[in-house]
């Protein structure tokens, strides 16, 4: 059952419907007070189960006793009609899901700075012994301003309180891909740490744009067994742009064994600060002992008076006074060449510092490079915005000089000319993208769409129906030819520059090959459009060779496509 727009529900009117999933739908309405909320409703199937009515009733309770800017709030739940409603805070906004969807990828930088905010709200949770055991992509929104509030607590376990409904072992409440090891294992205690799990899971799929297990397999089992046997893969592996030290974090929140895994959300939030306060100092730990030099005051050190008696005394002070001396001299030797081996010491030290902050330099340019990449792509939805596209192209550049080896910044700056029109400016890019012949994967349907765009800018034009030179022509139809071959959606704009060809040389007096050009654009022409165009400069072909009964035939099939696009009129 599906509520209808302006349907009234108690106090509320509803709006439209924002989600649907397994236990229900969620819509937005207004109140009274002309306010917007979310509205989940149960599953009519399963109120006749009252387990299910049981956890409905629970996720309110949990999650109306957690106030916290990082947790969607629970106004109010009541049943209605045999139906049971759920009204939450209304959050603007997108899923991480949604998310990554859009953009890919997601820099280092931002996934921190939305990890920190998810870990403090895990964190408040847990301290009131509350689990949320579902936490994925889509249980999480990502508000305009880049904050977040975590949704649906539905499944969660209050630790410790034997009043309310314990999930029952083997329910496998979560989603498979985001389950820690412990919960596919029907473990009887889930804890703080199959939020982590799940999280770091999360955080990878930020990273990398992907989930780390094998999605293609249809066994479940197969799956069950890669979540709690094999370990997860490196997420460099996918995206190069990730710091050893976040990798480090990610692979302690994910470990298969909850023992030895971050015990609470804090530990996590430590390591993180002291990752990022690291990179925005600028410096590295130097052990203390380089700032103790370990010299000895020798000056303090006195010979022992000689006796004032007998020659054996005078004998004994002269060997005592050469033992003191020698004693000395070795002492200062090896200072001197401790000393020495202190320096060769910190100018080694020094040297991997410098090191190490160039390599952080480096990582944080490629964060960087990456965060305007996302500003530039989120800046094209308004497609009506010259201005916006103009702007997107600006931070592209400033991208590519943080970091000239993406393939993906070329491709989208070109895109940017390409909509504005600078058709010469895009072929530069484009040149540059399929050089990266290894990071094709990055762009998606390259390099075809990069052949197709280049060809298509020869022209100076969007419909690549007139060049400025031959040579243009020429390029135009090779790019072109490549892009139809590696897909055949392309046919139209390789049919427009191979009617152009035909056409340039029919004025050229030379109609045998205008026609060659002319067929095979007709044997993969799609458009009603540019197939008269075919059948026109063939048929001029044809009759000044004299080809009376081809012209003929070209002549009629004319006038049926022209019907076509125009019913009733003759050409």
């Amino acid at each position: 059952m599906q509520f209808r727009r302006d349907t009234i529900i108690r106090d509320y009117r509803i709006v439209d419907i924002i989600g649907e999933g397994g236990m229900g739908q969620v819509y937005v309405a207004i109140d009274n007070l002309e306010r917007k909320v979310a509205i989940k409703v149960l599953n009519p199937s399963f109120t006749h189960e009252g387990d299910f009515i049981q956890r409905f009733k629970q996720e309110a309770m949990l999650q109306s006793s957690l106030d916290h800017e990082g947790i969607v709030k629970i106004h109010t739940f009541f049943e209605q009609n045999g139906l049971y409603f759920l009204v939450m805070e209304y959050v603007e906004g997108q899923t991480i899901r949604q998310l990554i969807q859009t953009v890919g990828p997601i820099p280092e930088a931002r996934v921190i700075s939305l990890s920190v905010q998810i870990l403090k709200a895990l964190e408040f949770a847990h301290s009131r012994g509350i689990v949320h055991r579902d936490i994925k992509p889509s249980n999480i929104i990502v508000t305009p301003k880049n904050t977040i509030k975590i949704v649906d607590f539905g499944v969660a376990k209050m630790l410790g309180m034997e009043n309310l409904v314990n999930t029952q072992v083997g329910s496998k409440m979560g989603t498979y891909l985001y389950m820690s090891p412990e919960q596919v294992k029907s473990e009887e205690h889930i804890g703080a740490q199959t939020d982590i799990y799940s999280f770091g899971i999360v955080i990878f799929e930020m990273l990398t744009g992907r989930v780390p297990y094998n999605v293609i397999t249809n066994s479940e089992y197969a799956l069950m067994q890669e979540i709690v046997n094999s370990s997860l893969p490196d997420p460099r592996k996918y995206y190069p742009h990730i710091s050893n030290s976040l990798v480090n974090i990610l692979s302690k929140m994910t470990v298969k064994d909850a023992r030895n895994r971050y015990i609470t959300c804090s530990q996590v939030l430590i390591d993180i600060h002291r990752f990022t306060d690291l990179i925005h100092s600028g410096q590295s730990s130097v052990p203390s002992h380089f700032e103790q030099t370990g010299v000895v005051d020798v000056s303090r050190m006195k010979a022992t008076p000689p006796p004032t008696s007998g020659s054996k005394n005078i004998l004994y002070v002269s060997l005592g006074v050469v033992a003191v001396l020698f004693v000395i001299l070795a002492i200062g030797g090896y200072m001197m060449f401790q000393s020495k081996q202190d320096e060769k010491l910190r100018q080694r030290e020094q040297t991997q510092f410098q090191i190490d902050s160039l390599k952080k330099a480096s990582e944080l340019r490629l964060v960087r490079a990456d965060s305007l990449y996302v500003l530039a792509t989120n800046l094209r939805r308004d497609k009506n915005s010259m201005a916006k596209w103009y702007r997107s192209i600006a931070l592209l550049t400033e991208a590519i000089t943080l970091n000239p080896n993406d393939i993906r910044y070329y491709f989208e700056r070109a895109r940017g000319y390409w909509f504005t029109s600078e058709f010469s400016k895009a072929i530069p890019d484009l040149d540059k993208a399929l050089e990266f012949t290894a990071d094709f994967v990055k762009v998606q349907n390259a390099p075809a769409s990069i052949y197709y765009m280049r060809g298509i800018c020869r022209a100076d034009n969007k419909d690549a129906k007139s060049y400025s030179d031959a040579q243009s022509l020429e390029y135009a139809l090779a790019d072109l030819k490549t892009a139809f071959s590696q897909r055949k959606e392309y046919a139209d704009a390789y049919s427009s520059a191979l009617v152009a060809k035909a056409k340039q040389l029919y004025s050229s007096s030379d109609a045998k090959q205008a026609i060659v050009f002319a067929t095979e654009a007709y044997s993969i022409v799609k458009s009603n459009k540019i197939k008269l165009e075919v059948l026109q400069i063939r048929m001029q072909s044809y009759e000044s060779l004299g080809m009376t009964d081809e012209a003929f035939n070209d002549r009629v099939e004319g006038e049926e496509v022209m019907n076509l696009l125009n019913p009733g009129v003759r050409p």
